[in-house]
């Protein structure tokens, strides 16, 4: 009796583990047949191994202990298969089937000469709802796109009109030749690096510019053939492979034009050589200070290729001095 009850509980794990594995198929008498076979054959093998001892495997033995367990198993799951069918209430147009946990599931009947329900209404009216939000979410859509298409083009033509007119690399060349110059003055040799029509002014403290607030930001004032410029240089962040910064552009105390600048590194020169080039336009006030900003730009360029003349010069001549006349 001891072993029969132990076959027993055996055979109600495997079983209710096999009609687990099998949730997904339909609840039918076939499933049952199905999951209880099965489990009577794998606890077949299984015990009939065990059984062995060190000799052959017993299966026929271990078949017989499990037969009965197995039946007993079969027969009242069938018949509470069959009494849960009967007695469980359902909605119209819905069938219940009980699940390999024992629970019950609501599931739709077949369509075909099915009567119109409440449910039916309740998925009307939720398909409605969500053809109401598509077409409000629509209409959001439009209606921004509408705000911004205008304040788009500005931003647009604005960008188009720097880069075409060049005033993105004056103001990066003008920004690259003053910016050091603050620290640069204090050097006996500064009027080396001045560039000639160009006069620096000190540099503006910090707090004034900023009312107080601190940044990181370097300001320099400049005369230009007598008119006041100042450029205003803030580094804001970096990211892998370079930085971000926003550079402003003064006439006078005017801001004209700010713009947004990220600086790349090209690591095919040594150590590193940074460039940078313009994001975008933050601010502009277009004026004469355009034609002084490009002027600006000429006379530095044409410094700087003077100056890279002048030591090509001065190291061909020196080497020529060292070498028989032609």
């Amino acid at each position: 009796m001891s072993f029969f009850l132990g076959a027993l509980f055996i055979a109600w794990i495997v079983t209710r583990l096999a009609l687990f594995l099998t949730t997904r198929m339909k609840r039918t008498t076939s499933r049952l047949l199905i999951t209880h076979c099965g489990s009577l054959g794998v606890m077949a093998i299984l015990a009939g191994f065990g059984m062995a001892d060190g000799g052959e495997p017993r299966f026929e033995e271990a078949f017989v202990r499990y037969l009965l367990p197995v039946l007993l198993l079969f027969v009242v799951d069938t018949w509470l298969q069959k009494r849960e069918r009967r007695e469980s209430p359902r909605a119209p147009g819905m069938t219940s089937e009980r699940n390999g946990g024992g629970i019950l599931e609501a599931v739709p009947a077949s369509p075909v000469g099915r009567e119109h329900s409440a449910l039916d209404d309740l998925l009307a009216a939720a398909e409605r709802y969500r053809a109401t939000l598509r077409e409000g979410e629509e209409q959001q859509y439009r209606a921004h796109n509408a705000t911004i298409a205008g304040a788009q083009q500005q931003v647009t033509r604005a960008k188009e009109f720097v880069q075409r007119a060049g005033l993105d690399r004056a103001l990066i060349r003008i920004m690259d030749t003053v910016k050091h110059w603050p620290s640069w003055s204090k050097r006996p040799d500064f009027p080396n690096y001045c560039i000639p029509g160009v006069e620096y002014v000190d540099e503006e403290s910090e707090s004034e510019r900023t009312n107080g607030e601190r940044r990181s930001a370097t300001f320099v004032s400049i005369v230009f053939e007598g008119r006041p410029y100042s450029v205003e240089f803030d580094r804001e962040g970096y990211f892998e492979s370079g930085a971000f910064a926003t550079l402003r552009f003064y006439d006078g105390q005017h801001l004209v034009v700010t713009l947004s600048l990220a600086e790349d590194l090209d690591g095919s020169h040594d150590g590193g050589y940074r460039d940078w080039r313009m994001l975008n336009v933050k601010s502009l006030d277009p004026g004469e200070w355009i034609q002084g900003v490009l002027a600006l730009e000429k006379r530095i360029r044409m410094h700087s290729e003077g100056e890279r003349y002048r030591r090509e010069e001065e190291r061909l001549l020196e080497q020529a001095r060292h070498l028989p006349p032609v």
